[in-house]
């Protein structure tokens, strides 16, 4: 829905779901920009975008959503497909069985005993870009941690001092002269505790690095799935 709204500069959008013995067809329909169809694949990959990325406005986002789809409908082995159109219009779709009852969700304690997880975890995450911040918490959520999202220092300041941090998760460059090594600083000051980091940023030099805080961690961008959920298991 929020891609079907933000890629539809006229007409209209539709959610219609359309119930079958078996299970629910849940379509988001839209008059929007449409996808070729050498792309109806690639645009599930990581930081894909259909459109030039320099065409892009601060609110668009950075091509994350439809990955963290792409991984929950496999996770949850329910069908999807998506119709398209290039200047007409796109269909995404998936088809949600019916329950028959409730499920016996026990699991056995040795089986939570081995399978490492980042759940539960209380989670600070500090980006300017509200479609980076909306899909890293999506992402975080969908691993089970608890998400704090904040767009500035103060507000992550603020949100710290409600919900204390396990892991602090900033893009590097922030706005008015502010870091994420600022936003690492003031937090642990706040809460006299050394909460450990994530750093992200596209700036790869090593004069960054020599800079880091103890306990801090710096990810290059873009940031492969895999690869930031084993490094926040490594810090905490």
């Amino acid at each position: 829905l929020g891609n079907a709204i933000r890629y539809t500069r006229q007409g209209k959008v539709w959610l219609r779901c359309i119930e079958q013995p078996a299970y629910i067809r849940v379509e988001v329909i839209d008059t929007g920009v449409g996808i070729p169809v050498s792309a109806l694949r690639t645009i599930f990959n990581e930081f894909h975008q259909v459109r030039d990325t320099h065409d892009r406005t601060p609110n668009e986002g950075l091509g994350l959503g439809l990955a963290i789809v792409d991984r929950m409908v496999n996770l949850l082995n329910i069908p999807m497909d998506v119709q398209s159109t290039p200047g007409e219009g796109s269909t995404f779709a998936i088809e949600i069985p019916i329950g028959k009852g409730a499920a016996d969700t026990k699991v056995l304690p040795s089986a939570i005993d081995k399978r490492k997880s980042i759940a539960g975890i209380q989670a600070l995450v500090v980006d300017d870009d509200y479609g980076v911040l909306d899909s890293m918490q999506i992402l975080l959520e969908i691993e089970g941690c608890k998400v704090t999202a904040a767009t500035s220092l103060a507000e992550a300041l603020e949100g710290a001092s409600t919900s204390p941090p396990d892991i602090i998760i900033t893009d590097y460059h922030l706005p008015d002269t502010e870091t994420g090594m600022d936003v690492v600083q003031r937090v642990r000051e706040q809460t006299g505790r050394p909460v450990p980091a994530i750093l992200i940023s596209g700036d790869t030099s090593s004069a960054l690095r020599t800079h880091l805080l103890e306990g801090c961690l710096l990810l290059s961008k873009p940031v492969a799935t895999d690869e930031f959920i084993a490094s926040i298991l490594d810090l905490v």
